[in-house]
């Protein structure tokens, strides 16, 4: 009861002895070889979702931007002076515009579909390991 508290103080595995086990386990667990394959296999799916994610974005942004340009191709359409002397140009080369942007977006549409797929396949193979229901 020194200056009136009571001493609580109980002996603690020493640091140097408890890091030291630390590094024994990681070490046994660092060597097995079945181990280092599922971290290896971890560390790439997570690798290919990040990497599918920015596809992902990427087919998402462009696909905005070519519905921007399809309304504002369909805009001009709407706003050509049919008493143009070129309006029949004009009308013409819009209209090549506007199918090439149709081209666009489907095909965008289609990578967008697949990149989705790719991601749910490597999150549904994760969720099998992660749940013990693969064998390897």
């Amino acid at each position: 009861m020194t200056r009136g508290h009571k001493c609580d103080y109980r002996k603690q595995v020493s640091e140097v002895k408890l890091d030291g086990a630390v590094v024994e386990v990681l070490r046994k667990l660092v060597s097995n070889k079945k181990f280092a394959g599922m971290m290896r296999e971890k560390i790439n799916m997570e690798v290919d979702a990040i990497a599918l994610d920015q596809e992902i974005s990427a087919h998402e942004k462009t696909l905005r931007q070519c519905y921007l340009n399809k309304d504002a191709i369909l805009s001009d359409l709407d706003n050509l002076d049919y008493e143009d002397k070129h309006y029949k140009r004009r009308k013409a080369d819009l209209e090549d515009r506007l199918s090439k942007t149709y081209d666009k977006i489907e095909e965008t549409e289609n990578a967008l579909v697949e990149a989705k797929a790719k991601k749910r396949s490597i999150l549904t193979e994760k969720i099998c390991e992660d749940g013990g229901l693969l064998s390897n």
